[in-house]
Order: structure tokens, then C-alpha cells, then sequence
């Protein structure tokens, strides 16, 4: 079952640049106990405000913000002092002896 193509898109269809994506390097692989990072290297990504094709996080999100747009669902979760968080330890005996019947 063929879809119907929309005219704008019939009409559109030869100002589109179908050029090869860049090639982009690995990412390096952290091996042993080292700091984790994230990497600014992304796959190719046609940005959707201005058509232009990106490999890097940070340049994406500077488009972004200069077209006037907001990225959602990317928000930083706020970080805890470990102070604050509860310690399970107790709870988690006191659930093992009650397990064990005692």
C-alpha cells in the first residue's frame, strides 16, 4: 500500500541537499576504574530551525537557544548532599530478621 505524497512535499523535493553525512570519530572507551565523562560527539543530526547538520552537542543546543527554542526533557535531576539521604542500613537488618523469623 503506497501512502499519497503531499504536495508541498512534491513541490519541496529538489530544493533538498542530499549530501553524505561528515564522518565523526569514536568515542574513546574509558577501560578500568577511571571517571565517567559525556562525550560532546553526537551522530549527525540535521538541526530542524536552520537545516544545518551537527555532530556536537553543545553546537546543536547553541542553535537551539539562537532560534529562540527550548530543549525539553533534558533537565539536570538537583544534586543531594549524601549527608541528607536516609541511612538503609538499620531498615535493611531489621528486614533480614524479620525474613528469618526472628
Amino acid at each position: 500500500m503506497t501512502r499519497p505524497v503531499s504536495q508541498a512535499y512534491r513541490t519541496n523535493y529538489a530544493d533538498i541537499e542530499w549530501t553524505p553525512f561528515p564522518d565523526r570519530p569514536k568515542p574513546v572507551e574509558a577501560k578500568g576504574l577511571a571517571p565517567a565523562y559525556i562525550s560532546d560527539i553526537m551522530d549527525p543530526t540535521v538541526h530542524m530551525a536552520n537545516g544545518k547538520i551537527s555532530t556536537s552537542k553543545s553546537e546543536f543546543r547553541r542553535w537551539t537557544r539562537d532560534a529562540g527554542c527550548e530543549e525539553v526533557g533534558n533537565s539536570a535531576f538537583p544534586k543531594r548532599d549524601v549527608a541528607e539521604m536516609p541511612r538503609m542500613g538499620y531498615d535493611i537488618k531489621q528486614a533480614i530478621a524479620q525474613l528469618r523469623g526472628k
